[in-house]
């Protein structure tokens, strides 16, 4: 499996992409996002000691891809993770799974449409327009990345 839900990075692992706002613009020493404050980069969380004072030092981090949800050097998480950019593996893994099976069903129902309806994609809905309405040549386009062909009669 292909956990592609990371933005592009460069060499250093700093994103050219924001994973958030989907800004591009960086300086060269930017360490955050300049539109919405981001990280740019996604480290693990690395070994973490505290003060005299009660703050949090990070020591050892390590630089990650930027859909890494654990480091492949210490097995520790990463910021990505941390701050909720990425899900969790088991939630990925879910959400690609119930895309499959929405996937499936819907090529069913959209072939059983041509007999008894019309899957509308955008509501998820079949309509029942046997009086009236036949699967032709006319498309209409959906932004979900579905097509669907009409004849009004």
């Amino acid at each position: 499996m292909f956990y592609n839900d990371g933005v592009p990075f460069d060499e250093n692992y700093k994103m050219t992409k924001c994973p958030i706002c989907g800004n591009e613009e960086f300086s060269e020493k930017a360490l955050f996002c300049r539109i919405c404050g981001s990280d740019i980069y996604n480290y693990c969380e690395g070994d973490v000691e505290t003060d005299a004072d009660g703050n949090e030092i990070h020591k050892n981090q390590h630089p990650c891809p930027s859909n890494a949800r654990y480091c492949e050097i210490c097995g520790k998480p990463t910021t990505f993770l941390k701050k909720n950019i990425l899900v969790t593996y088991k939630d990925f893994q879910a959400a690609n799974e119930q895309t499959a099976t929405d996937s499936a069903s819907t090529d069913t129902t959209a072939e059983a449409g041509a007999d008894t309806g019309i899957v509308d994609y955008a509501t998820n809905e079949t309509a029942d327009y046997s009086s009236g309405y036949t699967v032709s040549n006319e498309t209409a386009d959906y932004s979900s990345g579905y097509t669907a062909n009409f004849n009004y009669q």
